[in-house]
């Protein structure tokens, strides 16, 4: 279907179409994943990585290695539902007003909120997921406008020859150093000035590739279930093999190849642990693949237990903003309740524990987000005010 026979129409059948509970299931699904490795950031007391091969375990490997899923299946996402917007009734020219506004709203708030959060810093910017997803959006919104061949081939060449970029390294002195980490480089911290200071975790190439992607894969929702199924199967399989592959080849795709280690847990471990930051084309493959196949089956039977997902999926960015602080208010509620710290007393060092109690705070967490994430829904869903389908 060419998507410019949707312009202007609700939908192709001149009625709204409804939103997408497979989307939503898959996006709600992964968020509560990013929360655990959020309340992991927040509330474990140990400070090595989990992915560090040298001192993790298997079970402590998997639990950080399952948030990977999240950026790449979001933005991934976040592409679809652009193109799912427009679909339900919407111009080419409003959908494009909405990514830009929608992307600078995003921008702004990763400088004037996340980054506080995270850092507990008022003078240190990180430029993380919830940036580059602005960016993709403000880019998609100029993209949007080009013929469906161009997009592809954009997203083609974002996606899987960014790894050719992997040998241009620019000093940390050189005044262009700022520009290429937001091209394609994590950043050391840089001082802009005494009090500001700003480090790049996630570079524009190859994201706004992968929303670029992503927005074309949202016409396969123009197919009945069935049909569309089979597809997302066949690309998921594919994406599955061609990580394998590539990864097995150890010449491309990533520029950490893995090696034998000393048994073949810890080999299979140092295999599955590609670059994410910026993520290598085998990282994309290894996350988005099984991501495609998990939403084949959601689209062919959601199960009872999803519902509480699509919830989560239907209000993505007010439950990102709200789970920062819902954590830490759990935390400090546990601090009180169960350990007995004075309010006066509370310090992030004091409120942190072992595994356990990592997970108690996430699902702790996650009950109180239903309810809040619920009423605001119910909110948007009335449409009370204007300005909350941005968020």
């Amino acid at each position: 279907m060419d998507i410019s026979a949707a312009d202007g129409q609700n939908g192709v059948n001149g009625y709204r179409k409804p939103r997408v509970e497979s989307i939503d299931c898959l996006r709600g699904l992964i968020m509560a994943f990013m929360a655990l490795d959020h309340a992991r950031g927040y509330a474990f007391a140990g400070s090595f990585d989990f992915l560090d091969l040298k001192r993790t375990t298997l079970f402590l490997f998997f639990m950080r290695w399952m948030a990977n899923f999240g950026a790449p299946l979001f933005v991934f996402l976040a592409g679809a539902s652009a193109f799912l917007y427009m679909y339900r009734g919407k111009t080419r020219a409003e959908l494009s007003e909405y990514l830009l506004i929608r992307g600078m709203i995003l921008v702004t708030l990763e400088i004037a909120y996340f980054s506080r959060v995270l850092t507990f810093s008022s003078s240190m910017v990180l430029l993380q997921v919830i940036w580059v997803l602005g960016i993709s959006m403000i880019l998609l919104s100029l993209l949007v406008w080009l013929p469906d061949r161009a997009i592809l081939a954009y997203g083609i060449v974002m996606v899987f020859g960014h790894n050719l970029l992997d040998g241009v390294a620019v000093e940390p002195a050189s005044p262009w150093y700022l520009a290429w980490s937001v091209l394609h480089r994590v950043s050391q911290e840089v001082s802009l000035s005494p009090t500001l200071h700003v480090r790049v975790v996630y570079p524009l190439i190859p994201w706004t590739g992968v929303m670029a992607l992503g927005y074309l894969f949202g016409k396969l929702f123009t197919l009945e279930k069935e049909r569309r199924a089979r597809i997302m199967i066949v690309l998921g399989v594919a994406s599955i093999a061609a990580f394998v592959a590539l990864r097995m080849l150890n010449v491309y795709g990533d520029p950490h190849p893995w090696h034998v280690r000393r048994n073949s847990i810890r080999t299979l471990l140092t295999f599955l642990n590609c670059n994410k930051y910026p993520p290598s084309l085998s990282f994309l493959l290894m996350t988005l693949g099984p991501g495609l196949c998990l939403l084949a089956g959601l689209e062919k039977s959601l199960p009872r237990i999803g519902k509480p997902f699509v919830l989560f999926g239907r209000v993505p960015l007010f439950y990102y903003i709200v789970h920062f602080p819902v954590l830490l208010l759990v935390m400090a509620a546990g601090g009180i309740v169960l350990k007995g710290v004075p309010i006066g007393d509370l310090t992030m060092d004091g409120l942190k524990g072992g595994i356990g109690y990592v997970y108690s705070v996430w699902i702790a967490g996650l009950i109180v987000l239903y309810p809040v994430c619920r009423w605001y829904c119910g909110k948007k869903s009335a449409r009370t005010w204007g300005w909350m389908k941005y968020f």
